[in-house]
């Protein structure tokens, strides 16, 4: 009841958002943006965004070659397998938020014999890695956009900064110290204890964890990774030419870069597939850095979304049938893989 509850909070967030993102926008105007928009950009834009995810499950393979029990019996994972996982968990995603990174870890957990532990270690250690570059992609802003973000920041974050270093924000950060002190401690006691079902989860994912430090093949870890981003970049930039906006104003690699890392924040919402609240950021992005209309915003944000939704479903359906399996056979993946008796 709980989760169903969840879930549900989670879609009528979306709607919320949605409505939102929609409102004042001239729906003839709208409409225009989108009937005058170059669809041959439409190609090269959907190459890349596959290619992204192409370059993720590459980068993936080198974490997933890495764990102990693949290293004990000297064998690689097959590439297919964590490419349809990747397709299948952001097909998942539309429907279910987050669900589908638990049905990525397992699907390969399963095809590849591995410890759903220590998959689920790489999968968060391939997330860490997004964070980490997200992190470094707003300290890009300063020197690429600080001249836009400058008005935005005394509208938007300076209230929020002041109350953050006030006596209730001091004791808000204070509060919030404790309860993450609470909780490593707890983690460490039972790790500590050495036994149980518990040290053994923990033990796969810190193997899964640190695959990402201590795999050999740093160089294709980094090259890798500067793909994904690139190719992330490139989708904005071509979806831009589509949609005219390099005639409003001149838009290049560079405005490209800080769209993509402001959009990131999506990420942080619940929504499904970030419906409604990636229209609403890349509405309020384009409009308040930019200057461009509210039209012209969410028509880029229909577009951009739409173009993905519809790929990954595609390819999420496509590598389910190449899989062998069916939709509701996917929710096997969420329970762990039982060793096997005979070994």
């Amino acid at each position: 009841m709980r989760q169903k509850l969840t879930y549900l909070l989670s879609f009528a967030l979306a709607v919320v958002l949605m409505v939102l993102a929609l409102r004042g926008v001239s729906f003839e105007q709208l409409w225009i943006s989108l009937r005058d928009a170059e669809y041959r950009w439409l190609g090269p834009t959907v190459l890349v965004m596959v290619l992204s995810h192409w370059f993720r499950a590459w980068r993936w393979k080198l974490m997933l070659d890495h764990l102990p029990e693949a290293r004990a019996e000297s064998r690689v994972t097959t590439f297919r397998f964590p490419l349809y996982a990747i397709f299948i968990s952001y097909m998942v995603n539309y429907v279910l938020p987050r669900v589908g990174e638990i049905v990525r870890v397992g699907s390969v957990a399963r095809k590849e014999r591995l410890s759903f532990s220590g998959v689920l270690g790489t999968v968060v250690a391939d997330r860490t890695s997004d964070v980490l570059v997200l992190l470094l992609g707003f300290l890009s802003l300063i020197p690429l956009a600080h001249d836009k973000l400058l008005a935005t920041y005394l509208r938007y974050f300076s209230p929020l900064i002041s109350w953050a270093v006030s006596g209730y924000g001091l004791l808000f950060w204070a509060i919030l110290a404790f309860c993450f002190g609470i909780a490593f401690w707890m983690v460490r006691r039972y790790v500590r204890k050495g036994e149980g079902r518990f040290f053994h989860i923990w033990k796969g994912f810190k193997a899964g964890f640190v695959s990402y430090l201590q795999t050999p093949k740093q160089i294709q870890m980094l090259v890798s990774t500067v793909l994904i981003w690139a190719s992330y970049t490139m989708m904005v930039l071509f979806s831009a030419y589509l949609l005219h906006l390099d005639d409003v104003v001149s838009w290049g690699v560079q405005d490209s870069w800080v769209l993509l890392v402001i959009g990131s924040l999506t990420s942080m919402i619940p929504t499904p597939g970030g419906v409604g609240s990636y229209h609403v950021i890349i509405r309020w992005a384009m409009v308040s850095l930019w200057g461009f209309s509210d039209e012209n915003a969410i028509a880029f944000a229909i577009v951009t979304h739409a173009a993905q939704m519809i790929v990954y479903n595609i390819l999420g359906f496509i590598s389910l049938f190449l899989q062998g399996e069916t939709i509701f056979g996917l929710f096997q993946y969420t329970t762990p893989l039982k060793p096997d008796p005979t070994s």
